[in-house]
Parts: structure tokens; sequence; C-alpha cells
């Protein structure tokens, strides 16, 4: 089993103070050419599943990347970005928001596999914002989905997520210090590639690549 954690492209929120954020932002123009650039990194590279989270903009950094590939996406709800889908910038004004519903999903992605239920009140449903508790046994369960689902096959996963998820989820298999409040040293569009024996040991192949990139487009 090979996972290629992928990072999202630049979004609007990406290039905007935390107090101008939005709870489900776009990607920018450069996020959309990072996008592409994922989606000629995908034709030359052989993929089997495509896992994408439900957020707007790892829905359009997947899009290349279906395109190439004809992969149908399957939506894994908890590849989600820590914390969930919430507007504000600090506890005082934190509100849950619905998320896309499946049927707004499909609009990008007709051929979609939602993979968990997901109906008129989004996949959100406006809960209150997840703690980092939550946020890491989130991970772990992420994890174990992938081990149970995919361990001991040759499948090639491209997994199209987020930056501080992907940090929670890395320091778990390399048993690193989750360092919660720290930046993420993720870059828009990056990959990490990771390679997974029969016994479930993760093996990091790359970190943080953006060799498909042009230097222009590395943010």
């Amino acid at each position: 089993m090979r996972l290629h954690l992928i990072r999202h492209g630049q979004s609007s929120n990406n290039a905007l103070p935390e107090y101008q954020r939005v709870h489900d932002p776009h990607l920018t123009d450069v996020g959309q050419l990072q996008a592409e650039r994922l989606g000629a990194w995908a034709e030359t590279t052989e993929l089997d599943v495509l896992l994408v989270s439900p957020f707007r903009r790892t829905l359009q950094t997947a899009a290349p990347i279906r395109r190439v590939t004809r992969l149908a996406p399957r939506i894994w709800t908890d590849l989600h970005e820590r914390g969930g889908c919430y507007s504000g910038w600090q506890p005082s004004n934190f509100r849950g928001c619905p998320g896309f519903t499946d049927a707004e999903i499909r609009e990008f992605f007709p051929d979609a596999i939602v993979e968990d239920p997901i109906d008129h009140r989004g996949w959100w449903r406006s809960r209150d914002r997840e703690s980092d508790d939550q946020a890491i046994e989130r991970a772990a369960r992420v994890i174990d989905r992938l081990k149970r689902t995919f361990l001991g096959t040759s499948v090639r996963i491209a997994c199209v997520m987020h930056a501080d998820f992907k940090k929670l989820v890395t320091a778990q298999l390399f048993d690193r210090d989750h360092e919660p409040h720290l930046p993420s040293p993720y870059r828009n569009a990056s990959i990490s590639t990771i390679d997974f024996a029969p016994d479930g040991r993760a093996m990091l192949v790359v970190e943080n690549d953006v060799a498909h990139l042009d230097p222009s487009l590395r943010t």
C-alpha cells in the first residue's frame, strides 16, 4: 500500500488574515494552477484510489486528478481540516456551519462515492468546533480505516486533505510530537508519500514534496 498525502492548493483563506477567513473558501487563481500541476503529476503516477475531504478547496484540488485518472472520488468526511466546518477566528465567535450536502458534493463530481452518510444538513451539521483532542482521535481513526481497507494490498492512494490534519496523521504514523499550536510545515499542493509494510509499519518515502510545482507556485 502506497499513500500520497496531498495538501490542497492555495485557498482564499491562506491569503487572508485569520479574522477575514470564511468557513469554506475556494481556491485562488494560484491554487487552481497548483491543482493543475497535481493533475500533471497524477498523469505520470499510477493511482488506484482517490480519497477527498468534503471541503470546497479539496474538491477543487482533486478535480484535475479526477480528470486525468478517471477515478471516482471517494469522499471521507474524517479527512476534513482540524476544527471542522465553522466560522469565526477565536472561541468567543466560533459558530458551526453545515458544510456541503451530498447533492452539493455531486455538483463537483457526479460520480463521487460518498462513503459516509451526508444529508440535507451538510457533512458537518453545524456542530461545535472540534477540539484538539478530538482531532487527534480522528487522525488515529483515519489511519485505522486506511489500514483496515487497504493494508496488505498494492493499492496506490491519493488522499487530498489539509495541512494541519496532515500534520496530525504523520505525527501519529512516525511518533512525532503533535505540536497542535505550531504552524504546519506543509506547503500548498505538496505531496508526502508513505509506504506501508504488510505488518502496518509506515515508511516515509518523501515529505512535503513540491518538485511538481514551478518555483513561482510554491506557496
